[in-house]
């Protein structure tokens, strides 16, 4: 309805994935069943043998500076509520972290609120 043709349309799902690797999917994969019912898993064309590391992090930034410093480089991205951005930038300033999409994604670290970064690729996520 919202996009007209004379031909009609057709769907296509997505079924190989050349861009996440293999072991974040399969770990996302397990989301699916609640998040999109009905939606099949693609199948991720690379592996990295890096997999998720799943811990809760409370307000306490060590935590995080301590996570990031195991990555060895590459873009992260740190989500969280937006009344913790102001410290977690102050607390973050010696990795280079900044806040929101203009300077967080031209930054080592950018923090984010999940809205912010949907659809963006980090090679680090907290």
């Amino acid at each position: 309805e919202q996009l007209p043709t004379h031909r009609g349309t057709k769907t296509v799902e997505l079924s190989i994935n050349y861009r996440t690797p293999a072991e974040t999917m399969e770990y996302a994969a397990r989301l699916l069943p609640v998040a999109a019912p009905g939606v099949k898993p693609s199948i991720s064309v690379r592996r990295t043998d890096q997999f998720p590391i799943v811990r809760e992090i409370t307000n306490d930034a060590s935590q995080v500076v301590e996570l990031m410093q195991d990555f060895g480089g590459g873009t992260v991205a740190v989500i969280a509520h937006t009344d913790d951005h102001q410290q977690l930038e102050h607390d973050l300033a010696s990795l280079g972290a900044r806040i929101g999409k203009i300077d967080g994604l031209e930054s080592p670290v950018g923090i984010f609120t999940a809205d912010e970064i949907k659809g963006l690729e980090f090679d680090h996520v907290v």
